[in-house]
């Protein structure tokens, strides 16, 4: 009875469908009414003429009440899947919006219909709709103004390490050219002073310590200024700066690094590629030194038309990449060199497990007339 009722409602609300069942009903009634005429008029011929046939009469009858009787059912069949399309059509369409909502289009709405239970569906779908919707502008606004930020914050990310390199080329630039000079004019005079034949063994003894302390104070200088900003990495590049930093290394450290460069030209990357390229391996060799005790270092650098890809890669004790973060120092260090390969456009991977070593993976994108107009300017110099 439950259903019979929940019927009545879903053709009730629905006007066209309300038209079609009176229709029928009509139609109904008046093809009942025409039956009842035919036989009225059959048993009147029966009463006022018996020498009738009755058989007959009642064959006649009898034919046109099945004939009636299938056309009624044809056309009730045919009402039937008319009203059930009616009925079932806010459900199709409850469906299809909701098949485009999944697939995107927001702004479908369906048409309620009337109070009964897939009217409300239908009033409670176009709210939910409204509601997705509305949270799907703002997340997009949310997504747009985190994005802006995060294009201004690369901006000026980018703008600190530039003035970071500059003021760094420059430290070193004046501890090479004026503080190395200085102390080199002051060993000098030391030497002059030391070779005198009128000074005492006290004396000799003083100026020989100040002369030796002058010299590992040059050689402190020297170091800070290679540290700072080496001045091979801006006149010969990248390759020349790698090396000579891997052969102090060694020195210091007793490591042994074994640098491979594939597909070697005489091409120089832009300038903001080898800084970052150099940054990387020299931050990658110092956490290697601190913290890997490692005894063999690998590092691959090899350069191709679209890309340049680096590896570096120790056999020490490894580190659990998702715990990275209790080290501060260690943690800034990969996320300074994740950065660096990040403002590049680039992809930066660490591979690593406790007993296993590590493995830093950097992979570049390249243009290549970025190439040739930097090579031209280096050879136009």
């Amino acid at each position: 009875m439950k259903r019979i009722y929940n019927l009545l409602l879903s053709i009730h609300s629905n006007p066209f469908a309300v038209k079609v069942v009176v229709t029928v009903i009509m139609f109904a009634a008046f093809s009942c009414f025409i039956v009842l005429l035919e036989l009225r008029a059959h048993m009147t011929k029966v009463l006022s003429e018996p020498w009738v046939s009755t058989d007959v009469i009642v064959d006649m009858f009898s034919l046109k009440l099945v004939i009636t009787t299938i056309v009624l059912t044809v056309i009730g069949v045919f009402c039937a899947l008319i009203v059930a399309h009616l009925v079932t059509k806010p459900i199709r369409n409850l469906a299809t919006a909701s098949r485009k909502i999944t697939e995107g289009d927001l702004s479908q709405r369906v048409t309620t219909w009337g109070e009964d239970e897939i009217g409300r569906l239908g009033e409670a779908f176009n709210q939910m709709a409204s509601s997705i919707e509305k949270y799907s502008q703002e997340r997009e606004a949310l997504v747009k103004e985190l994005k802006r930020n995060e294009q201004i914050r690369q901006e000026l990310l980018k703008k600190v390490i530039t003035a970071q390199e500059d003021e760094r080329r420059r430290i070193s630039r004046e501890l090479h050219d004026e503080t190395s000079q200085s102390l080199t004019s002051l060993i000098i005079g030391l030497k002059m002073l030391e070779a005198k034949v009128d000074i005492d063994g006290k004396q000799l003894q003083e100026v020989s310590a100040l002369k030796n302390l002058a010299s590992a104070t040059l050689k402190e200088v020297h170091r800070l200024a290679v540290e700072l900003r080496p001045s091979v990495l801006d006149d010969m590049g990248l390759i020349p700066a790698i090396e000579r930093f891997v052969s102090h290394y060694i020195d210091n450290y007793y490591i042994d690094v074994d640098f491979h460069f594939l597909n070697k030209t005489n091409d120089r990357l832009p300038e903001g590629v080898e800084t970052a390229l150099y940054r990387i391996v020299q931050e990658g060799l110092t956490n290697i030194a601190k913290y890997a005790q490692a005894q063999n270092v690998s590092v691959l650098l090899d350069i191709q038309d679209e890309w340049v890809k680096l590896i570096v890669e120790d056999d020490g004790g490894g580190f659990n990449v998702d715990k990275i973060e209790q080290s501060e120092e260690a943690h800034l260090g990969l996320a300074g060199m994740k950065e660096r390969t990040l403002l590049l456009g680039g992809e930066f991977t660490i591979e690593s497990s406790s007993g296993q070593g590590t493995a830093i993976f950097v992979r570049i994108p390249l243009k290549r007339r970025d190439i040739i107009e930097i090579t031209n300017q280096i050879t136009s110099r």
